[in-house]
């Protein structure tokens, strides 16, 4: 018989909530398969890293562990104290806190090593990026009589943007959107700005938001820099995981008891 009933996770007002009562509430959210998912892949990762010869070195540990300090404010030993003791954590819980993402990190380079650049040169325009402006309005007559005066009458793009856009984020920066990946646009919005040329006016197109009208800034081709090397590593090492998975004899028998 499970201890879990007789387990107290939480008082409210005095009154206990058992343990399984908080892993029955995650589990009927969806949060406890998440859980018990990561906790898989923690141990194949794991598994793969000592199979494969991987290993944090100390060095790397403590680098590591400085730049999380430093992204957190934890200047000096007593903040770390304190920002652990808030959570209840150990110097161990610490520990794998930070290596677990850096393990992660170092077999993915492993095992993706010189699939990369082949991956890229095989997939090079999924990697392509637009700089872009918009204007977003609600109806499709507004959209097509703004695109009109950009194009026929030379008004300015950047202006209208700031006069008649909906789009709160980027209307006060005339409709800068910045830098945008080739896969975050839909297809008839990916068709038409790499179809385009810079200084191009598209659209409108249609979403949820409303009628958006688009100037292609810069077109971006593919570049294998550092950014791009990550992704593609990324999405190597997640097929790789994804197929390891599936191939573990994964049981999960604390969904049966809660």
């Amino acid at each position: 018989m499970s201890d879990l009933p007789s387990i107290v996770a939480v008082t409210v007002d005095d009154q206990p909530v058992s343990l399984r009562d908080v892993l029955h509430a995650w589990k009927v959210a969806g949060h406890l398969e998440r859980l018990l998912e990561q906790a898989v892949q923690d141990r194949l990762i794991a598994e793969a890293a000592r199979a494969e010869g991987v290993v944090v070195t100390d060095v790397e540990l403590q680098t590591a562990a400085d730049a999380f300090r430093k992204t957190r404010g934890l200047h000096k030993a007593s903040d770390t104290e304190a920002w652990l003791a808030e959570r209840r954590l150990g110097v161990e819980d610490f520990q794998t806190l930070v290596e677990r993402p850096l393990l992660r990190r170092k077999l993915a380079e492993h095992l993706t090593r010189g699939q990369v650049e082949r991956y890229f040169a095989e997939n090079r325009s999924q990697f392509d990026r637009a700089r872009l402006s918009q204007i977003v309005v609600g109806r499709e007559g507004i959209a097509s009589e703004l695109m009109a005066q950009i194009t026929e009458d030379g008004a300015d793009f950047a202006a209208l943007a700031r006069k008649h856009s909906l789009d709160s984020a980027s209307a006060p920066a005339g409709g800068s959107l910045g830098v945008v990946d080739r896969k975050k646009l839909s297809p008839s919005v990916e068709a038409a700005v790499f179809g385009a040329r810079p200084g191009d006016v598209v659209g409108p197109f249609k979403t949820a938001q409303g009628f958006h009208v688009i100037k292609v800034e810069e077109i971006l081709p593919a570049q294998l820099d550092d950014k791009t090397t990550e992704a593609i590593r990324d999405r190597l090492f997640e097929d790789w995981l994804r197929q390891r998975q599936r191939r573990a004899r994964v049981q999960t028998p604390l969904l049966d008891l809660v």
